[in-house]
């Protein structure tokens, strides 16, 4: 009894709540939050637990993965009974709905089955397979909740799950790859013949009958959670082998409407999160294997904890509580871990009569278990969650069933992207000759971006679609708008053909002049454009970029990696050996690249590809890099192969440079002018490293050591503001003083060739194409130069404070300013 007392009171103080005597200290919850494992599952008679559901009498309903359903009788918060009930078992999902139990089934029955009790005897005497599917494995059907009005049920199915037959859906079915250059399959082979519409929710009666496609392009979102106001939310698989790519997706929580696209897409296809056809994340996870979700509206505990949406990590034993604030007719999220374990295989959790909220453990034959969880401190666990929408979910779904143009045209310029992205659905449901008139006699950038967008995606006019975006003011636009409308030029020419010379030219006469941009994420969109429309400036700049791109940290928290030392592995390794993924993303664009190719360029590019291949990754890293190497030779020129094929390695230097910790960010001028208005608590001798870590030192002496390519930078304070330092390392081709310009020298083989002319003879001129070493110069024969022109490029890469966090930016402005 003293050790069992002794064991109460250090929960109670501490939070951290004991299984067993002889498991102490393996699982943490938040403080005045009791857990308690209430029971221990057999593995040879009930197999591995992987999901669960409470009936309307309060039994509770747990599956093994591969085998039979028990019911459970809990009194006073323990079992009280267990027993095994006839059905097809091998749920993944289970749900208790309009008198029935349905079972999202992978077993000889595959898809939904209902099972019911007709004459209340305690036995499912009737079996319905109401809704049959064509996936047994682990990215098959799973979660199942009921819709909002009560009249039908929601389901949601991994990537490899064939839509249902006579399934509908809102586009009638418009979804493709829709990718502007070939992509690569995954290097190992997953899902290398997946295509759109990806893992997909479905909305059907309770018989089965009526099918539907709400929301499609995710991986593997193994659960899904409806809020007291109707909004459904959906949490999404990574793909752990993608690791250290630019095509790597976290593990996310989304907000799932009708028509919705989120985006996924097989090998390198995967969209980013900022293309206007689809919709982005509520919260960026990290790696992990998603499994359940819930939000604790029923539960006994504090408001703030009712009020959360839980999401459950298999991988990493975590339980977050996600605390959801509206982001105009979406949300956001605060995250912080309610629950975690080592080891803790999360599976499934549900809200018990009691108000206690339940989780389970297993899978993939893991030890299983059931674990209760109970408030036990003094706040008040009363309060009323209201289930009445908010204004702005009542706009939303007002724009969602609207048909009216005068009420869908407006809201195609929303600031909100999700009331932009549903308006540009509900567009795509009236007949295009309806709007035409309207899309060609509107001047409002926003919408023509939206507008276009539908037009496309509608088999429009193509050549209306490029006039309409040709007469928009490129870079008079936000840089959000920047992004939405090169997806808009992309899916024109995706889906309605490649432009014809002449509109191919003014395309790029428009963009040429804004690449490269102080963006990171504009710049991946730009070179693919250019690169696409046969740009001749694309392959040179793009090829600068990747030679002075730096790798940004990834924001992982390391103690939730060691919470699973086998799976966390990877991407610890990858970290202490980080790729550039943004330099990646400019090797596959090249890799299409039919134009401007020089053999300085070819040689930078492909030494650049050993260099790629020295870091870590996921399980398809390295086959990603091989198999876009040799992609890219054999769609070189013949004469450029051989000088290809004699690269020379990538050879590190002998002084490691320093590695700023990150995580990095997108940085705007504004945002860093903020960060540094305060140095007070700066470090010069950090800043120092930061210094060289952003490649400052390569090309700039400072204090009588560095480089000598670019001005001599010791302190700038005297002579520049902060503004002036960050305008010139953000934006550094908006001023280029003529003592450090660049040349472009045209070719007449049409190509070019980027660099600073160090000298010229009778027959050669000797070009310098890095700033970061002058002395590696290549002749060119002046014969072959149709003409030279001041490059609008300044030698200096935009950005390259990227990599640096805000004390780390600091640290950087202090060193420069000298103070």
């Amino acid at each position: 009894m003293k050790s069992h007392a002794l064991i109460i009171t250090f929960i109670m103080l501490t939070g951290t709540s004991l299984l067993h005597a002889e498991a102490a200290n393996t699982l943490t919850t938040l403080p005045d939050f009791q857990a308690e494992k209430i029971h221990n599952v057999d593995q040879k008679t009930e197999g591995s637990w992987v999901c669960m559901c409470f009936d309307d009498q309060g039994h509770l309903y747990v599956c093994d993965q591969h085998g039979a359903l028990f019911r459970i009788t809990l009194k006073n918060g323990q079992v009280a009974t267990k027993e095994a009930v006839t059905s097809p078992g091998h749920a993944n999902g289970l749900l208790w709905a309009y008198g029935s139990l349905y079972i999202s089934s992978l077993g000889k029955q595959n898809g939904v089955i209902r099972l019911t009790d007709t004459n209340n005897d305690g036995t499912f005497d009737q079996s319905d397979h109401v809704l049959p599917l064509n996936e047994k494995g682990e990215h098959g059907p799973h979660g199942l909740v009921k819709t909002a009005d009560g009249k039908d049920l929601y389901l949601v199915m991994g990537n490899h799950t064939p839509l249902p037959k006579g399934a509908t859906s809102i586009s009638q079915g418009n979804w493709a790859e829709d990718t502007l250059h070939p992509h690569q399959a995954d290097a190992r082979g997953h899902a290398r013949n997946i295509k759109a519409p990806g893992g997909t929710l479905i909305r059907f009666s309770p018989d089965g009958k009526n099918r539907k496609v709400i929301s499609t392009g995710m991986r593997n979102t193994y659960d899904i959670a409806l809020s007291p106001t109707g909004d459904l939310f959906g949490y999404d698989a990574d793909m752990e082998w993608d690791l250290g790519t630019p095509w790597y997706r976290p593990t996310r929580v989304i907000h799932l409407i009708e028509g919705g696209e989120y985006g996924w897409r097989t090998g390198t296809s995967k969209w980013p999160d900022y293309y206007a056809d689809s919709l982005g994340s509520v919260d960026d996870i990290g790696p992990g294997s998603p499994t359940g979700m819930l939000f604790g509206t029923d539960a006994k505990f504090p408001l703030k904890y009712r009020k959360a949406l839980y999401i459950l990590d298999w991988t990493f034993g975590r339980i977050y509580a996600l605390h959801l604030q509206p982001d105009g007719t979406s949300y956001r999220a605060q995250r912080e871990t309610f629950i975690s374990g080592k080891p803790l295989p999360l599976t499934d959790a549900a809200i018990g009569p009691d108000g206690a909220l339940y989780f389970i453990t297993g899978g993939r034959q893991l030890q299983s278990g059931l674990y209760r969880v109970s408030y036990t401190g003094k706040e008040s666990t009363l309060g009323t969650i209201s289930s009445t929408p908010s204004q702005a979910q009542k706009q939303l779904r007002h724009i969602q069933q609207s048909r009216d143009l005068n009420q869908l045209w407006p809201a195609l310029a929303s600031t909100d992207r999700t009331l932009r992205y549903a308006a540009r659905v509900s567009l795509e449901t009236l007949p295009i000759d309806q709007w035409t008139s309207r899309y060609q006699s509107t001047t409002d950038p926003q919408t023509i971006i939206t507008a276009t967008i539908a037009m496309a995606r509608k088999n429009g006019d193509r050549q209306l679609a490029s006039q309409q975006l040709l007469g928009i003011d490129f870079p008079n636009l936000t840089p959000t708008q920047k992004l939405e409308y090169l997806r808009a030029v992309s899916l024109v020419f995706i889906r309605l053909g490649k432009p014809g010379a002449s509109t191919q030219a003014q395309f790029i006469k428009q963009l040429d002049a804004s690449f490269p941009a102080p963006d990171v994420f504009l710049n991946r969109e730009l070179c693919r454009l250019l690169i696409y429309l046969d740009s001749p400036d694309a392959v040179s700049r793009t090829v600068f970029l990747m030679q002075s791109s730096l790798a940004v940290k990834n924001d992982i928290p390391t103690d939730v990696l060691t919470g699973n030392e086998s799976y966390g592995k990877a991407f610890l390794r990858m970290l202490n050996n980080q790729p550039d993924t943004q330099a990646l993303h400019y090797a596959l664009m090249l890799k299409n690249a039919q134009v401007g190719w020089s053999p300085e360029s070819v040689t930078a590019y492909f030494t650049w590809f050993s260099k790629a291949a020295s870091k870590s990754g996921g399980h398809s890293y390295r086959g990603f890099i091989n198999n876009i190497r040799k992609e890219a030779l054999n769609n070189l020129p013949d004469p450029l192969k051989l000088i290809a094929q004699k690269a020379p390695t990538y050879t590190p230097p002998i002084t490691p440079t320093p590695i700023a910790q990150g995580p990095g960010r997108n940085w705007t001028l504004e945002a860093a002018v903020a960060a540094v208005a305060d140095l007070t608590q700066a470090n010069a001798a950090k800043g120092e490293k930061m210094y060289q870590a952003t490649l400052c030192s390569r090309c700039h002496a400072h204090s009588g050591s560095g480089g000598d390519s670019g001005p001599e930078l010791s302190a700038l304070g005297t002579r520049f503001s902060k503004k002036d330092i960050l305008t010139a390392i953000i934006n550094p081709s908006e001023i280029i003083s003529d003592q450090y310009n660049f040349s472009t020298l045209h070719l007449n083989d049409k190509s070019q060739i980027q660099g600073k002319i160090m000298k010229e003879d009778d027959t050669h001129v000797f070009v310098a194409s890095s700033a970061f070493n002058l002395n590696l110069q290549t002749p060119i024969e002046k014969a072959k130069i149709v003409k030279r022109t001041p490059s609008p490029l300044s030698p200096m890469p935009p950005s390259l404070i990227n990599a640096l966090n805000p004390d780390e930016l600091r640290d950087l402005m202090l060193f420069l300013v000298g103070q």
